[in-house]
């Protein structure tokens, strides 16, 4: 129990101290640099991802999964990432000519062909993630990851200083994955021998290449919406959605990752257990969706007054966006421990046709919201976020013991704490003219206040106990 809850704490750690930096990083550069820098990023970001993917290709979670993977294994594994990621290298420096001609942008090629050798730096990290997740050894993922963020963003910052404009963006992606590797080899935990083994790889892949496929589909929809902005609007409109969607994603995709990270090693031991599955579950569940809500329902409420104070007045334009795009992420930590359950059951496979079906409902909604523009295409979003927690539970269901009635009560509960303060700051702000700034301290104290007080009058604070994560009876 206390490995487990130290392992938290040291992902914590590293998730939001990554989390704090890219946050500081992130309003120095917006303040430095223009929408259309962020906007051609966002253009080509769906390429390097699919790539990095394919990379990765599973093998990771294949690791993770395995009980007792030996030196062959994390050899093998190490060798054929750096092969893919020199095939993919090469594969988009010769098609960065027509992904620029796609969007009309003919400055892409060479961003893509700078931006593609991350690939390459990134192939070297993947062992290492797997070796020191599954010895719970967050501690040194934090220590590793905390130093490259921090180096790649003094980088990225000096070089928007010295005016080289979306050039800073790239600087700060090649360092961050360059240094990546550097530091974990310099841990000296692990090294690769002089053996590759095919049919080890075979073996790892055939797991692996579920879970490769299903982050494929999540990655590739996941920026599917920064295509059809980027294609079909501008690279300035596209710049004031990646904004926008990096301000909601906070805290959304930082507990998320933490679940990911920390869950699935720990669901994978008790997987024969379902009573001890289930209890697990409710207790990260209850936790996560909380301050969920909590975090995101409150930035939807003060999304013109963190624009305005962190980013200036040229990125106000992103405040509806970042309002509905709140809305959109509440059950995001909800997807992923579901997903965690069934992988932990080793149906790779099933979780593979789970989220082929969400990207067919993501596709119909693209269709259908595309003519009412952006705002058109995330209230879409909130729409299929509300769809995918059914398919998630149905699917989910037959390996743990809870019932459907249970959790939406406690959805609905969350939501009720959280929705009710931001619809009495809603009001106050519209009968109240302050100073932005006093706006900001005011009504984020009057949130969080009303926040807690409503929490312990429904008895939920336990949901603040991040402790109780990993605990279990």
């Amino acid at each position: 129990m206390n490995s487990t809850r130290f392992a938290l704490t040291w992902n914590a750690l590293e998730t939001f101290g990554k989390q704090a930096v890219s946050i500081v990083t992130t309003i120095v550069l917006a303040r430095l640099l223009d929408p259309k820098d962020f906007g051609l990023i966002g253009m080509i970001y769906i390429f390097i991802a699919i790539a990095s993917t394919l990379v990765e290709g599973g093998f990771t979670s294949a690791l993770i999964y395995k009980k007792k993977p030996t030196q062959n294994d994390y050899s093998s594994v190490f060798y054929i990432s750096i092969i893919i990621s020199l095939f993919f290298y090469i594969l988009l420096f010769i098609s960065s000519k027509f992904i620029a001609a796609f969007y009309d942008q003919p400055s892409l090629v060479q961003i893509i062909r700078w931006l593609s050798l991350s690939l390459i730096f990134g192939s070297l990290s993947v062992v290492h993630y797997a070796i020191f997740s599954s010895n719970m050894n967050f501690k040194s993922i934090a220590e590793v990851g905390l130093i490259a963020q921090v180096i790649a963003s003094v980088a990225a910052i000096v070089t928007a200083i010295g005016g080289f404009g979306v050039w800073a963006l790239v600087v700060q992606y090649l360092v961050l994955n360059s240094f990546t590797p550097l530091l974990f080899f310099s841990k000296n935990v692990w090294w690769p021998s002089k053996t590759f083994k095919l049919k080890e790889v075979k073996a790892l892949f055939s797991f692996g290449s579920h879970v490769m496929l299903t982050s494929l589909l999540n990655v590739i929809f996941n920026n599917i919406y920064n295509v059809v902005i980027g294609k079909f609007f501008n690279p300035i409109q596209l710049g004031y959605y990646v904004q926008a969607f990096k301000i909601q994603s906070i805290p959304a995709d930082k507990i998320q990752q933490i679940i990911k990270r920390v869950t699935f090693p720990k669901l994978a031991q008790i997987s024969e257990n379902k009573e001890e599955m289930s209890s697990y579950f409710l207790k990260i569940f209850k936790s996560s969706i909380l301050v969920n809500f909590a975090l995101l329902i409150f930035i939807a409420g003060l999304s013109k007054q963190i624009v305005l104070i962190l980013l200036t007045q040229k990125w106000e334009p992103i405040v509806p966006f970042i309002r509905l795009l709140c809305f959109a992420s509440l059950f995001l930590p909800l997807f992923e421990l579901c997903s965690n359950v069934i992988l932990s059951k080793g149906k790779s496979l099933l979780n593979f046709k789970i989220e082929l079906l969400k990207k067919v409902l993501i596709v119909f909604n693209i269709l259908v919201m595309f003519k009412w523009g952006i705002i058109g295409l995330i209230i879409g979003q909130i729409i299929n976020s509300i769809l995918f927690l059914v398919i998630q539970y149905y699917f989910t269901k037959q390996f743990l013991v809870i019932h459907l009635k249970d959790l939406i009560v406690s959805l609905l509960k969350y939501f009720i704490v959280a929705i009710i303060p931001y619809v009495i700051i809603t009001w106050l702000m519209s009968v109240f003219t302050l100073n932005i700034y006093l706006e900001f301290i005011v009504y984020t104290t009057v949130y969080f206040l009303l926040f807690i007080l409503l929490v312990f009058s429904f008895r939920l604070n336990q949901g603040y106990n991040f402790n109780m994560f990993l605990k279990n009876k």
